[in-house]
């Protein structure tokens, strides 16, 4: 049985390490018949919001600057790999990723995993946990390199309990 990866869905938040997860999405596919779908969804403004701005000119603002960094991704991404297209979303993350999935019928999604630096971070479920549960697919978190080494510290044993 030959398995191939036709289609990864890539979510991103155009930070460097997005990037390097990107690099690793491309050992996954075949020049010939995969794709890459670059993807970044826009949150809509937090409720409250209306009493400092407008709420739709907010949105407005955020989805033209989130679609200009895109298109900066996109062109980045394909010296790494040519057929890349993007897309853009609004709504909440894990939700519209996995809703894209199954839409797109993806074979994979693809997303950097960031280190965690509060406790509020550590208390909230992150968007690759999420993910994990609902996507229709398999789900690959790159860690990057600072995530992965301080990973791998917490698991070692204590001095002296070992």
């Amino acid at each position: 049985m030959d398995a191939h990866i036709g289609t990864i869905l890539f979510p991103t938040d155009f930070s460097a390490e997005s990037f390097r997860a990107l690099e690793h999405a491309v050992t996954f596919v075949d020049d010939r018949i995969s794709e890459i779908v670059l993807l970044h969804v826009v949150e809509p403004p937090p409720r409250g919001v209306a009493r400092w701005a407008d709420p739709s000119k907010l949105a407005q603002t955020n989805c033209a600057q989130a679609r200009s960094e895109l298109q900066d991704f996109e062109r980045n991404a394909r010296i790494l790999y040519q057929n890349c297209r993007s897309e853009l979303r609004v709504g909440d993350p894990s939700r519209i990723i996995a809703e894209l999935a199954s839409q797109l019928n993806v074979d994979m999604i693809v997303i950097s995993a960031h280190k965690r630096h509060g406790i509020l971070d550590n208390l909230f479920e992150s968007l690759p946990e999420k993910l994990l549960r609902l996507a229709p697919c398999p789900v690959l978190t790159v860690g990057s390199p600072a995530y992965q080494i301080s990973h791998e510290r917490s698991l070692r044993p204590l001095d002296g309990l070992a």
